[in-house]
């Protein structure tokens, strides 16, 4: 496999989801790749003396982007306005909303005894995140969504497989104002009523 297309594999397919913040405050960059959570299913098959991941299309799940994500969303404002042109003009910047599914099909010997251990280390973990205030950083081929939330993961599998529980759908959204935003935006207040400036 060319260095291109193993760049392309890792980066869109095996590892786009980051978590920031939250559980990754400790470690230098306040940043963890999620494939450092299920990844762990390889010192479980090791520790029991079965195979072990030795390439990309072994890791314990693979990634990709759902149709219906949006780049721009914006709702027309329709309440009274103080003039028809301030009107004419009132758009109204809506949340980003995405989705990505994690198949994670077993691939290799002992994969079917290590994968409920591995969800259920990946479900503690995103919960304590989310307890934590934490974001998460998710790379598509077309954008990269940074300040995001997870509202939900759920089971989406069809029937095409003798294996349950093999396709997770993670909706994501990138809320309109992160913490730093706020406290920018706190800040540039509190500056202008300290000097006086009328707001």
């Amino acid at each position: 496999m060319n260095t291109g297309l193993l760049a392309y594999k890792l980066a869109f397919e095996k590892s786009p989801i980051f978590l920031t913040d939250g559980i990754a405050s400790a470690i230098p960059g306040s940043i963890l790749p999620l494939v450092s959570i299920t990844q762990a299913a390889d010192l479980i098959r090791a520790a029991a003396g079965n195979s072990v991941a030795k390439n990309l299309d072994e890791f314990f799940a693979t990634f990709k982007p759902l149709p219906g994500a949006t780049l721009v969303s914006a709702q027309l404002g329709k309440y009274p306005f103080a003039n028809q042109k301030t009107a004419a003009n009132a758009l109204i910047v809506q949340a980003l909303a995405f989705s990505m599914s994690m198949n994670i099909t077993p691939r290799l010997a002992g994969a079917m005894i290590s994968r409920p251990m591995v969800m259920t280390a990946l479900k503690a973990a995103l919960d304590s995140h989310a307890a934590l205030g934490g974001t998460y950083t998710v790379l598509t081929p077309s954008y990269m969504y940074t300040g995001c939330v997870l509202l939900s993961m759920k089971d989406i599998s069809g029937g095409e497989s003798f294996h349950q529980q093999t396709d997770w759908q993670l909706d994501f959204e990138q809320p309109l104002l992160n913490t730093t935003e706020a406290t920018q935006t706190m800040n540039a207040l509190m500056k202008k009523i300290s000097a006086q400036v009328q707001t």
